[in-house]
């Protein structure tokens, strides 16, 4: 039987027991059968040999396991705890004589008939207490100590291949950004300052000519630290020497580094990706310990990179610098990006104004190819704080009508996450979405400016600008479209919570929204829902002081031009018998509008009232398609309960895109508007119709093309 396993490196340690006991290295595998399914809850045998020079080289030390596989196949076991096979010693490895490769082979019925699973794999992580034990009997390869990488790696002169050396720090003992650098006089990858970096004995700082070979390399095991590109925390980033490095270009080292090793595969527009990683080296997330970080100009995210904070990590612009966003994206399709746990200080410690903005997500084509496309795709943002944001929070930007194939400039297929956003300038968003972006979700996220405690004695004026908007610039396939808003909280005494136009399939479902003048304003936009929100001091400021609009323009929803859904929702104010408490909850703007709303619930009936639901149609010919001719009726499109105003001629016909016999038709008054005074203030109101009557529609009427036969009564 051929079989097969599938390994996988999760780590790879030393354990050092009691005094002299054997030094031991963990492994982990999965046993597959044939046919790629786990072997599980099976005892097998397990041949380990460690190669000496080469994956074909000779064997130096060789063991068998017999392991018990879990439930999906897996097993554990320690390098150095089997049964040797000969009369060589784990301990007396000489690791530090060159490259050593651990060949695995297998017998799935726990007998002596070993096959070979895959290649031999080079151990490139060293593990460096075995190395350290052998070092006293090879000294010309034992480890040897340097303070830093920054004013002596590149200046170290014993190029010895094989060389390992530790490193105390990155620019001082101790700061987090020494290690274990081996030294192979084959490597050519690029100096980046931290995982590679070459030998120049005339410049402790830069690397010498790229084009020769030989590298100091990192060795590492878990997360990249951000320390290990020399990437500073306050208040070191200011102390000299340091105050001429530059914490983005490190930054952006790092990042270059983990984007070539995870996407090694020729790019099609001719940027090869070198396949310089190794599974076992180490993991590719950029860890940026607890500590404030000042940025100087902004910084390129990539396909693949996972960054990732700690509770206390702040990213703060940088003193007397000012630039547009703090991260950005190169042209091209960026997918699988993951950032997470960051919290953003976009005006500085120093809260001095700037306009730097947090993300700027603009989806372009790389080297003016259209087919390839553009932006964001499938990412994952998680916990982040942008605070006093004077550029918008964030910003996606797709492709809009006037440009080439609009629509493979799309930011599609991601999640945000417990995002919060707090802006200080009413000419920035929250969230800013434009052009075409559709399919993602925005999940317990905040967006909002600073909070305003305003109390009857005192008052501060609403901020007029947009928390979240939401638009492109003419109604196309280029569109925001496919959008969910679950459990979010927006508001903070502004003019507008959402601003939505022309936009297909938003949903606003579990929100809340407090203390605006206009909750969601929606305009040339369908299939918008809002549900189940809460809706606090929502319109026109609720019982709050500062409104901006006159009294009678706030409402919570307002529609122009749009089909949207309102459900189950909740509105209230923190004093329902003030004066100018008693604002629209709903209002509708024109005639072309769908407005279906039902099952929402108030506080106080002051809070319920709406206007513009019932739309006004015009009696007039209308197309009969299969006739190819024209009658007399009603264009209604998917409204369901509409004010009828016609020339009094027998209706044959209604077109309508929803089930026949849910129309209600109300014949219009023939006299105009009534005033209605609320205080000093006034509004408009049409009267309610005369009567309210249904016209129900026989199931054959339904097969002959809804034509229906109505006379005004």
């Amino acid at each position: 039987m051929r079989q097969f396993l599938t390994s996988f490196f999760v780590f790879l340690s030393v354990f050092a027991f009691a005094q002299v006991p054997p030094e031991l290295v963990s492994f982990r595998a999965v046993a597959v059968d044939a046919s790629q399914n786990p072997v599980t809850s099976t005892t097998i045998a397990i041949r380990l040999s460690v190669l000496d020079g080469s994956s074909s080289g000779s064997v130096i030390y060789q063991e068998i396991h017999h392991p018990t596989t879990d439930a999906v196949g897996g097993y554990n076991l320690f390098i150095g705890n089997g049964t040797p096979t000969g009369s060589e010693v784990f301990a007396d490895i000489t690791w530090g004589s060159g490259p050593k490769y651990l060949k695995l082979e297998q017998d799935l019925a726990n007998g002596t008939t070993f096959a070979t699973v895959g290649s031999p794999t080079q151990l490139v992580s060293v593990p460096y207490a075995l190395y350290a034990k052998n070092t006293l009997t090879v000294p010309a390869n034992s480890i040897e100590r340097i303070k830093t990488v920054y004013e002596d790696l590149r200046l170290y002169t014993d190029l010895t291949p094989g060389k390992l050396l530790f490193v105390e720090g990155y620019y001082k003992s101790g700061d987090g950004g020494g290690g274990y650098f081996l030294y192979s006089d084959t490597q050519n990858m690029p100096d980046n300052g931290g995982i590679y970096i070459q030998p120049n004995p005339g410049d402790a700082h830069a690397g010498g000519d790229p084009h020769q070979p030989g590298r100091w390399v990192r060795l590492w095991d878990g997360p990249i630290n951000a320390m290990y590109f020399g990437i500073m925390k306050y208040p070191d980033v200011y102390t000299t020497p340091y105050t001429t490095i530059s914490n983005t270009s490190r930054i952006q080292a790092a990042i270059d580094f983990i984007a070539d090793s995870r996407n090694y595969i020729a790019d099609p527009l001719g940027d090869a990706h070198p396949p310089h990683y190794s599974d076992e080296r180490g993991d590719l997330t950029l860890k940026f310990p607890d500590g404030q970080y000042y940025i100087d100009a902004p910084i390129q995210l990539k396909t693949e990179v996972h960054i990732e904070g700690s509770p206390g990590t702040l990213f703060t612009v940088a003193f007397d610098h000012d630039y547009d966003y703090m991260f950005e994206i190169p042209p091209g399709p960026i997918s699988r990006l993951y950032v997470e746990n960051l919290q953003m200080d976009l005006g500085g410690s120093r809260k001095k104004p700037t306009h730097v903005g947090g993300f700027h997500f603009k989806a372009a084509f790389k080297n003016g190819d259209t087919t390839l496309g553009g932006g964001l795709w499938g990412c994952t943002f998680k916990n982040i704080k942008i605070f006093s944001s004077n550029g918008h929070g964030i910003w996606l930007e797709g492709g809009e009508w006037a440009e080439t194939n609009p629509a493979a400039l799309d930011n599609q297929y991601m999640l945000f996450e417990q995002i919060w956003i707090v802006r200080t300038s009413p000419d920035a968003n929250c969230l800013k979405i434009t052009g075409t972006f559709n399919t993602t979700t925005f999940q317990n996220c905040t967006f909002e400016i600073p909070y305003v405690y305003n109390p009857d004695t005192q008052l501060t004026q609403c901020d007029p600008g947009v928390n979240i908007l939401i638009e492109a610039r003419g109604y196309n396939p280029a569109i925001p479209s496919v959008i969910t808003f679950l459990n979010c909280a927006t508001g903070g005494h502004v003019q507008y919570g959402f601003k939505i136009k022309n936009s297909e399939n938003i949903t606003i479902d579990g929100n809340w929204i407090e203390s605006t003048e206009i909750a969601v304003d929606i305009q040339n936009s369908k299939g918008i829902n809002v549900l189940n929100s809460r809706f606090a001091n929502a319109g026109g400021l609720g019982s709050l002081l500062g409104a901006m609009l006159p009294y009678g323009q706030g409402r919570c929803i307002s529609v122009l031009d749009s089909h949207v859904t309102i459900e189950r929702n909740y509105t209230c104010v923190t004093d329902p018998m003030a004066k100018d408490a008693g604002e629209l909850f709903i209002m509708g703007i024109g005639e072309n509008n769908v407005i279906n709303a039902r099952y929402n619930s108030f506080q106080n009936i002051r809070q319920s009232e709406t206007y513009g639901i019932t739309q006004i149609v015009q009696a007039a010919p209308v197309d009969v398609w299969h006739l190819g001719t024209t009658q007399n009726g009603l264009d209604l499109g998917a409204k369901r309960t509409v004010v009828v105003k016609g020339n009094r001629k027998t209706i044959m016909r209604f077109n309508s895109s929803i089930a026949a016999g849910e129309n209600d038709f109300h014949p219009r008054r023939r006299y105009g508007p009534a005033v209605r005074k609320l205080g000093s203030r006034q509004r408009t109101l049409w009267p309610k119709p005369l009567f309210r009557r249904a016209f129900p529609v026989h199931p054959e009427t339904w097969k002959s093309s809804l034509v229906h036969e109505t006379r005004w009564c």
